[in-house]
Order: C-alpha cells, then sequence, then structure tokens
C-alpha cells in the first residue's frame, strides 16, 4: 500500500528508478562494436579504465555478465546478446527524442501529414518525398490515400499538412499543378517539398 506523502508516489503510483544510465548502455554498445575495451576507448577518445568501469557498475546494477573478456576481445554472453538488441532501441529512440528539441526550434513538424488522392501516379510524390526525407531532421512522413470526397473531408477539418488532389480548392495555398494543396503548411517543410517537387522532369507524369 502506497501512503499518500510517500514522496517517491504520485496518485498511487510508485515511480521506476532506472538501475542503469544510457550512457552506460552507449559505451556497452561500443565495446561490442568496436571488438573491445581498448579500441572502444580510442573511438570514445575515453580512457579505458572509464569504459571498464562504466560496464562493470551496468552488470553489478543488473546482477547479469553481459561481456566476457577472451584475451584482448569482449564477447557478448547469451544475456549480453538479448540486452544489446534491446538496448539499442533504447539509445535510438533517446536520440530521437532529444533531435526533436532542435527539430521544433528550427520551425519543422515532428510529423508532416500528407494525403494523396488515389487516382493520382506516385512516382513523382514518392521521388519528392525522398528528397525531402534526406533533409527533413528526422520528420516523420505519414502518407494516407484517400478517394475525392475523402480529400474534401481532410480539407474542411485541416486534419493533414498537404493534400495532393486532381482538382482544385477554394481558399487554399496551390503550391505546383496539379493541385498541391495545404490547409495548415508548415512554411520550411512546404518550401522543401514544393522544391523537390517542382522538377521540369517530373512535369508530364501528370498529363
Amino acid at each position: 500500500m502506497v501512503r499518500p506523502h510517500d514522496g517517491n508516489a504520485k496518485a498511487g503510483i510508485i515511480m521506476y528508478r532506472p538501475k542503469s544510465t544510457v550512457e552506460q548502455w552507449r559505451i556497452f554498445q561500443a565495446v561490442v562494436d568496436h571488438g573491445g575495451y581498448a579500441q572502444a576507448a580510442e573511438k570514445l577518445n575515453k580512457s579505458q579504465s572509464s569504459l571498464n568501469h562504466a560496464v562493470a557498475k551496468l552488470q553489478q546494477a543488473l546482477g547479469l555478465s553481459l561481456l566476457e573478456v577472451r584475451g584482448r576481445k569482449a564477447c557478448l554472453t547469451p544475456q549480453g546478446e538479448v540486452f544489446l538488441r534491446r538496448s539499442r532501441k533504447l539509445t535510438q529512440d533517446v536520440e530521437s527524442l532529444e533531435r526533436l528539441t532542435d527539430i521544433l526550434a528550427s520551425g519543422w513538424e515532428p510529423v508532416l501529414r500528407i494525403v494523396v488522392e488515389a487516382s493520382l501516379p506516385r512516382a513523382p510524390l514518392y521521388q519528392a518525398l525522398a528528397e525531402f526525407r534526406a533533409q527533413s531532421r528526422g520528420c516523420r512522413i505519414h502518407l494516407v490515400e484517400t478517394q475525392p470526397s475523402g480529400c474534401q473531408t481532410v480539407i474542411r477539418q485541416q486534419a493533414a499538412h498537404m493534400v495532393f488532389a486532381s482538382r482544385a480548392y477554394p481558399n487554399l495555398t496551390s503550391l505546383w499543378p496539379p493541385p498541391f494543396m495545404c490547409p495548415s503548411p508548415p512554411p520550411i517543410i512546404r518550401w522543401q517539398i514544393s522544391r523537390a517537387w517542382a522538377r521540369p522532369r517530373w512535369s508530364n507524369n501528370w498529363s
């Protein structure tokens, strides 16, 4: 039973305290990826003793052996193989979360919602999005296909940043033929995709 005055509890829920840190998992991964403590220390520009200490503390906190040193090479234990896979997802998620700050501060949307009418060809759109992704700073693309009536609904509800449709709609910004509608266009994203879209070699694909 959690008491109301318990400082570690909120609304009756005990707050979980991690036994490990993200930095420990990154060091663990580096030791595996580079084949040993000495090689990882050189790549990370850290002392070998600090890496040994970090992995030792990690293993102590978990109560498991993740690595076995054989000669000069650090080898994964069976438990280490499992934790390596899971820890990569953890560190990737943390990096994505931290990059989100830069994305939002620079005017980018974390998610770009695009609706395209099902009758339109996909090749020029996919090519434009491929060019956009290279500069998108982690912005995720949510692409949905729909019928003309669906486009009208999306535009009316302002449920997407961009709508590719076979006809123009009133009171909307048309960026490039065919109608390329932006119910609520983020300025940087609109500029990037419209620039990628407006390639002369694609102009005939919509005729």
